[in-house]
């Protein structure tokens, strides 16, 4: 019975979105006649799209909505001005409900834009893992994607050390799954390994089938020069910005990166499997386990 309830209260909850944002959408129109381009995050779990949703999110013409899922809603029937009202609405709320906290980090930049605008110019959905599963599981959604918003997708590729990135998303998956005193093997490793350059192998191709708008941005050059990787961003988006924007962006990000590598046992043969597997994907062979 609890069951069923749940699933109309399911049901309930998107019929009531769908309507609100079909509503809502049409009367902000005025609102999205200017918008230039979709911004579309690509990549893997824990590689710093939240940080780079959040930067962008704090410019006066670019709207990010943290992790709204913009492909599983076209899937479900959205269209455009349902799309960007939701996206607009999930920014707002996103700060001023829960205070730009995203995993237990703030990604707050004080007197910036964030959940507000002036003139937006692009919107786009801070999703980079999940996107990455869709190119695999449902290709299909992204033509219907580029001609639902009939603007250009500029698609941004957020990339970090594999070693970190594979490190990090068995620490998650084991934090909620076991006991506290469990302790992580290199065995743990193996299905996250096979996941990673399995996205991974399915980015390449997209990227290769044809000429696509598309940016890397590593996430430890963010670290260690954010604003140069920040002025590289607004030049490929072709927007202006003041240096206060930069200054404020700054004062966001870590001074180096998190290696987390170094909280799981990687054992020498893992190692020279993974880094064999890195030479083999152009956009990460600057990579091995001591860079």
């Amino acid at each position: 019975m609890k069951e069923i309830f749940w699933k109309i209260l399911k049901k309930f909850r998107f019929y009531y979105r769908y309507l609100r944002s079909a509503l809502m959408g049409s009367l902000h129109k005025k609102d999205f006649q200017k918008v230039k381009g979709f911004i579309l995050f690509v990549g893997y779990p824990r590689s710093g799209h939240s940080i780079v949703g959040a930067l962008l999110d704090a410019h006066p013409n670019i709207i990010i909505g943290m992790e709204w899922n913009v492909l599983s809603h076209l899937k479900a029937g959205f269209r455009k001005n349902q799309i960007f009202y939701s996206l607009m609405l999930r920014s707002r709320i996103f700060r001023e409900r829960e205070k730009n906290v995203w995993t237990g980090y703030s990604y707050r930049i004080e007197d910036s834009y964030q959940g507000r605008y002036t003139t937006i110019h692009f919107f786009g959905d801070k999703l980079g893992g999940f996107v990455s599963r869709y190119l695999i599981s449902d290709p299909q959604l992204f033509p219907m994607l580029y001609k639902e918003m009939g603007v250009p997708v500029y698609h941004i590729h957020v990339i970090r050390n594999p070693f970190d990135v594979i490190s990090t998303m068995t620490n998650r998956y084991y934090e909620k799954r076991k006991p506290l005193d469990y302790r992580i093997t290199s065995l743990d490793l193996l299905t996250f390994i096979e996941r990673f350059f399995k996205w991974a192998w399915a980015i390449k191709k997209y990227r290769e089938e044809k000429e696509r708008l598309w940016i890397d941005i590593y996430h430890e050059d963010l670290v260690h020069d954010s604003t140069s990787v920040l002025k590289r961003l607004m030049d490929y988006l072709g927007l202006e910005v003041g240096e206060e924007y930069y200054r404020a962006c700054r004062n966001l990000i870590y001074r180096t990166p998190h290696r987390s590598r170094k909280t799981v046992p990687w054992t020498p043969e893992l190692i020279t499997y993974v880094e064999s597997e890195i030479r083999k994907i152009p956009f990460l062979q600057r990579y091995d386990f001591n860079s």
